[in-house]
């Protein structure tokens, strides 16, 4: 049996670094605190404070000298810091090297001795007592530092999904007012949320008849792989929102339960996008994945503020469509107002614009070049209203003046349109679908690639169609006259590379449109007289 321990006869406590060595704020004798930085002691602390399993009793140091206790220090995250509970036995006081090793620390061997008894001298039993506390508060220690890092990485998990969930909100936002080509917005939200909320797979549904933007109503965005057909989702979100009011629902469905929840196999997370306080499109998401497999309330609070974000996206998204059909509107008016002054030229400009975007869409430029270059073309002869009906309808060659006139509308039509800021960007193509490209056209005499992009792209489908309809003062020629006076004028009044891409367009959308011109009222009535 153990001898009875006096716990008053402390062992002493050395902070020690195997950089810096024994720290002189610890309570440990200076003659002590000498010999523990001799090469061969710490030598032997530094191989016990470096070794990754600490061993369960007294660690022998030296003869006599025994570490009864060890943590790692106040700075858990450091290695280089670490307290010894040290205890001494007679041992060390009878060493036969005694003296070499005072003499060594820079003192006597009776001046060590007295150090040690100073501290306290302990018998192997009380060791054996000290070793078995040491080895309770290590433990503890241990428990304690894992509990804590757990803790940590618990916050960090939660501060790291926090940051991931504001992130996913600022990137959604970004998208507000990208109305110009909402179908990627969807599938890089719809695919963007399902990534960040850790779900298998997410839907965004789209419904129809509901006041939707038109250009996305019937939409589906489906990111990963749900258990069910793209038919079966449309058919149950459409009988999910018939019967539940906008907002008046539980997000969170059970297997099961409703229509949605009839064609998952597991728990899914449904959140609404309304307008005017209709459900208009559903966001679904199905199988949580990530450290927490189950839907909960901060999915829920997510969720919301995505859909409430894509709505404001769809209101925005509305409002530019009612733009751009009152816009197109008054494009309309007036083509029809120059339609008006001259029935022979009616539809003229649609079917320039038509084969203005595709040409442009041949020559490989992005979709929203092809459609500001189509509306150019609905407004291309806009300045043809300041030119007089009689000279725009006169049958026979315009004499000079008359042929100045005509020249003048390219002008005119740009000086009408100047004051509006969205068309800016197509004005070239109405001052230059005149110019030639060897410099002989009007109204500036620009050559080359002086003449701006839209106005050569303009310029080829303009005399085609001129060539192919019927006028005033000739009839129509046949097509393979109009390519032929097409390929001659190639280099001198067309870019050539332009007039050989569209000769190789496919034309039956432009002979369906100009048959469909020539079958109107006006210029049937011309016709016959």
């Amino acid at each position: 049996m153990s001898e009875p321990f006096d716990a008053t006869n402390a062992p002493i406590i050395l902070r020690w670094s195997p950089v810096h060595g024994v720290d002189s704020s610890s309570p440990c004798p200076p003659e002590l605190a000498a010999l523990f930085e001799q090469p061969e002691w710490r030598e032997k602390l530094d191989a016990l404070c470096r070794s990754t399993r600490i061993d369960h009793g007294a660690r022998t140091i030296m003869p006599g000298v025994e570490v009864v206790g060890f943590s790692r220090g106040s700075d858990p995250t450091s290695r280089r810091d670490y307290e010894l509970a040290v205890a001494f036995t007679e041992e060390l006081l009878d060493h036969p090297e005694l003296d070499a090793m005072a003499s060594a620390a820079g003192t006597s061997a009776q001046g060590l001795r007295s150090a040690v008894r100073r501290v306290a001298v302990h018998t192997p039993g009380e060791i054996d007592r000290l070793a078995q506390y040491g080895d309770w508060a290590l433990s503890r220690e241990i428990e304690l530092v894992s509990g804590r890092d757990d803790l940590v990485n618990t916050f960090s998990e939660q501060l790291s999904e926090s940051y991931e969930h504001i992130s996913l909100l600022l990137y959604v936002g970004r998208f507000m007012n990208h109305v110009a080509d909402p179908h990627a917005v969807l599938q890089t939200v719809a695919q963007e949320v399902r990534r960040t909320m850790r779900y298998g797979w997410l839907a965004l549904v789209v419904l129809e008849g509901r006041g939707a933007a038109v250009s996305i109503s019937g939409t589906t965005a489906v990111m990963g792989s749900p258990p069910f057909s793209e038919r079966a989702l449309r058919t149950a979100c459409e009988a999910y929102a018939t019967s539940h009011p906008a907002d008046a629902w539980t997000r969170v469905i059970d297997p099961g339960d409703e229509e949605l929840g009839a064609i998952a196999n597991g728990e899914i997370l449904v959140e609404p996008i309304t307008h005017e306080g209709r459900t208009v499109a559903l966001i679904i998401c199905g199988e949580k994945g990530g450290r927490r497999p189950v839907i909960d309330s901060v999915d829920i609070q997510i969720l919301d503020a995505v859909a409430d974000l894509m709505g404001v996206f769809h209101d925005n998204l509305r409002r530019y469509e009612q733009q751009v059909q009152m816009f197109m509107g008054v494009v309309g008016s007036l083509t029809a107002a120059i339609d008006a002054k001259d029935a022979y030229t009616k539809g003229h400009s649609e079917r320039v614009a038509w084969g203005a975007r595709e040409l442009a869409r041949a020559l490989g430029h992005d979709e929203h070049t092809c459609e500001r270059v189509h509306l150019a073309g609905l407004l291309h002869d806009i300045g043809k209203i300041g030119v007089p009906e009689a000279v725009l309808t006169k049958k026979g060659r315009l004499t000079e003046g008359e042929f100045d006139l005509i020249k003048k509308h390219p002008r005119i039509g740009y000086d009408i349109l100047r004051g509006i800021p969205s068309l800016e960007d197509v004005l070239p193509g109405v001052l230059h679908h005149h110019e030639k490209w060897n410099g002989k056209g009007y109204p500036t005499g620009a050559a080359g690639e002086e003449i701006s992009l839209f106005g050569r792209l303009l310029a080829v489908p303009d005399v085609f169609d001129a060539l192919s309809s019927d006028r005033a003062y000739r009839k129509a020629l046949p097509r393979e006259e109009v390519i032929a006076e097409i390929q001659r004028c190639s280099g001198s009044h067309f870019d050539p590379r332009m007039a050989r891409a569209f000769l190789d367009l496919d034309f039956t959308e432009f002979d369906e449109l100009l048959r469909h011109s020539e079958e109107t009222p006006g210029i049937a009535e011309r016709k016959a007289a």
